[in-house]
């Protein structure tokens, strides 16, 4: 499966969470919560590309970043809804929100060559010098 696809399928998947968890408390039809839920993450994506004054080349990447936006979203929301009481922190929208967790990775420099997951490791015994 291509990146893009497993993005989409990700926002996607974050979507119907959402609009389950609205569907919970709100009893507006399956429809209206789902454009609800969407016009939710567009409005804060545009607020994001505002605040950190950010714009795209093509259109193409417009809907690229605002798929992963939308999954980063939807991650924070349910994190912050089911999980930050028991964790102990809360998430938030940043100047990051838009990148890829692979993009976000290599800005901090993490090489994962450097770190292969099948090495073997020996160890030595100790040297009485």
């Amino acid at each position: 499966m291509q990146f893009k696809q497993i993005l989409a399928s990700i926002a996607v998947v974050g979507t119907v969470a959402t609009v389950a968890l609205l569907n919970l408390t709100n009893d507006a039809p399956a429809h209206q919560t789902l454009l609800h839920a969407h016009d939710e993450v567009e409005t804060a994506f545009q607020n994001y590309l505002a605040k950190y004054h950010k714009s795209y080349a093509t259109h193409e990447e417009y809907l690229f970043r605002l798929n992963v936006f939308s999954a980063n979203y939807h991650d924070i929301m349910n994190h912050n809804m089911l999980l930050a009481g028991t964790e102990g922190f809360t998430k938030a929208i940043n100047k990051f929100s838009d990148l890829t967790s692979e993009e976000f990775s290599m800005m901090l420099g993490y090489k994962p060559e450097l770190f292969p997951t099948n090495a073997t490791y020996e160890i030595l015994p100790e040297s009485n010098a």
